[in-house]
């Protein structure tokens, strides 16, 4: 049932206007664009379930005939290859995908990046600081912006990782300037604005980790407007 699966745009999609009609470009197949489907490609820039997407959508509906519109669009994008199913990645084993300690270990030992991260933190936080970090892991970036003297650091992650993320806070005496949010960025609220956004989220493949959906989502609802971005560009 799609209404079980974890749905994202797909990443090679296309947008062209032809007669003054927009249309989708999908490995050279083309879909007419719908009332929502502008929308609806926005919404699930990032991982969604159908109902989180049909409640975000909800302010835009117009009675209980748009919102079976809106679903049947969410149908037809799914059928079509435009919304593809992301479950499967969401890995429920400890040792697969983002959850595995090996691969956070190993991303650690990356010492030029690793380095290039703390080092940022280390000339930018200061005693008012307040610090969001979007995929924390481990814990390494947080630890450091709590050790650079920042006031508090918010930080969040979605995978089974975030347990060794507590125990490092504690191991390292940060616990109580660090807290620790499980989820999905982009369906959370953080306590206050922050002024340092740090996310170390960039793949092998650039974008792979929706770095600029999480950034963008990021910068409107959870950082003040004159707030430092840690990497600034990629």
């Amino acid at each position: 049932m799609i209404q079980n699966k974890l749905l994202h745009r797909a990443p090679d999609i296309d947008i062209k206007i032809q007669n003054n009609k927009p249309q989708i470009i999908l490995k050279g197949r083309r879909f007419p664009v719908r009332k929502h489907t502008f929308y609806l490609l926005d919404i699930f820039a990032r991982p969604m379930m159908l109902q989180q997407a049909l409640d975000l959508l909800k302010p835009n509906l117009q009675g209980v005939q748009d919102w079976m519109d809106a679903s049947a669009e969410i149908m037809e994008l799914y059928d079509n290859g435009i919304l593809i199913d992301d479950t499967e990645h969401i890995s429920t084993n400890f040792n697969e995908g983002f959850q595995s300690l090996p691969l956070h270990v190993t991303m650690i030992r990356d010492e030029s990046r690793t380095r290039a991260f703390v080092d940022a933190l280390k000339e930018t936080v200061t005693s008012d600081s307040i610090v969001l970090e979007i995929g924390t892991g481990v814990g390494l970036l947080s630890i450091a912006a709590a050790q650079a003297g920042a006031k508090h650091v918010y930080t969040i992650e979605t995978t089974g990782i975030a347990n060794v993320a507590r125990k490092m806070f504690a191991r390292n005496g940060v616990s109580d300037k660090i807290t620790l949010l499980e989820g999905w960025s982009t369906q959370l609220e953080i306590p206050e604005k922050a002024d340092i956004f740090v996310a170390e989220i960039i793949g092998n493949n650039t974008f792979e980790e929706f770095v600029l959906e999480t950034t963008r989502d990021a910068v409107k609802r959870h950082l003040k407007p004159d707030s430092v971005l840690i990497p600034q560009r990629i």
